[in-house]
């Protein structure tokens, strides 16, 4: 005789479990299809998918699915979705998971768990493929029965950030898509952002404006100290940077509007979050009054554009000032900005760097690669 699957306890049963529990729940239907709804459900299907394991028994798991559909048993458990995606990654076949959040609602009555979907986009954020990710959050985004929440976002600007073209124009696509929709996204996500685009803008300018560069805000040629404490260019006179550079800043100024809006400035910022809004207003006093006005025209008087006077120096001052509490407390402040304040040779720049050492210590990163 042949032999059969190992019995109950052997090491190999777990290997025919699936098989074998959708075996038992043919018995229970059996061949002509009487099928008592008391005995056979959606539970029977939930047993399967708890031992699923390989691809082999994930077939097996659509198989019993497909039993039910074609003798009518419904699969309205709200737990169904849920069940099948992880036992979709469970079994290695990501393929099927991306396709069941996509499409779940062609043969599903509801949608898998934000939580779930969130780690399944976290796995391909692990695992090297950001396009995936952006797939999933863009099926998402678009399934008025699936919340949007401000995961989703910070999830997809990390996979966009990672683009080998590091598509910036579609990360703030997403930044102001969050506040269409109305989600207050975290101060983390806004300050990383704000950071990225004036590194970005420090980058695009000419190799003669992007060092130790002094400006007069308004551009005009006198020896009155800076009031804003931004850089001065040699000679006192403002210069406009060129375009692309510009559009660098005008993200900045939206992360930074950001920042604002969504509460995490006036509402209690931390020292990264001032510090990056203080490399802001650095550049900022550095433009022409004219091109400094067209940059905020967009921001309302009560955000950004009115925080602080766009002083530098007093968002320094705050950040030091809450460096020590728990809440104002950040081991990441802004590489670029204490860069930039090293390489000026405004001797305020200098002085609050020195301010900056001593009350920031080992996480001022002064000289950091």
């Amino acid at each position: 005789a042949a032999a059969g699957p190992p019995a109950s306890g052997d090491d190999g049963a777990k290997k025919y479990e699936a098989q074998r529990l959708f075996d038992e729940l043919r018995q229970k239907i059996g061949y002509m299809g009487a099928i008592s709804h008391k005995k056979v459900g959606v539970l029977d299907l939930f047993r399967i998918l708890r031992v699923a394991r390989t691809p082999k028994d994930f077939n097996v798991c659509l198989q019993a699915m497909n039993t039910f559909y074609n003798f009518g048993v419904k699969l309205v458990h709200r737990e169904t979705a849920n069940r099948l995606l992880a036992a979709a990654m469970l079994c290695k076949i990501e393929s099927e998971a991306v396709e069941l959040i996509k499409l779940y609602g062609t043969w599903l009555e509801h949608p898998p768990e934000t939580a779930l979907v969130y780690a399944t986009m976290g796995h391909f954020l692990d695992q090297g493929e950001p396009l995936v990710v952006r797939e999933i959050a863009g099926a998402v985004r678009s399934d008025w029965r699936m919340p949007v929440e401000p995961a989703l976002y910070v999830l997809a600007v990390e996979a966009m950030l990672r683009l080998p073209d590091n598509a910036v124009a579609e990360v703030f696509q997403l930044h102001a898509d969050a506040r269409v929709v109305g989600v207050r996204l975290p101060a983390p996500l806004h300050t990383r952002l704000l950071a990225a685009s004036l590194g970005a803008f420090e980058a695009a300018l000419p190799p003669e404006e992007a060092g130790s560069e002094e400006v007069t805000p308004g551009g005009e040629e006198d020896d009155a100290p800076n009031a804003a404490g931004g850089p001065e260019v040699a000679g006192g006179v403002a210069r406009e940077p060129p375009a692309d550079a510009l559009a660098h800043l005008e993200r900045a100024v939206q992360a930074a509007e950001g920042l604002a809006r969504d509460g995490h400035l006036r509402g209690g910022a931390n020292a990264a979050a001032l510090c990056s809004v203080a490399w802001l207003f650095l550049h900022l006093a550095a433009l022409p009054e004219g091109v400094r006005a067209s940059l905020l025209s967009a921001a309302p008087p009560h955000g950004i554009a009115g925080f602080l006077d766009q002083d530098w120096t007093r968002a320094v001052r705050a950040a030091m000032d809450i460096f020590g509490c728990r809440w104002g407390f950040s081991n990441q402040l802004p590489q670029g900005f204490f860069r930039a304040l090293s390489a000026s040779s405004d001797p305020q720049a200098g002085t609050m760097l020195e301010m900056c050492q001593r009350r920031f210590g080992r996480f001022c990163p002064v000289g950091a690669d």
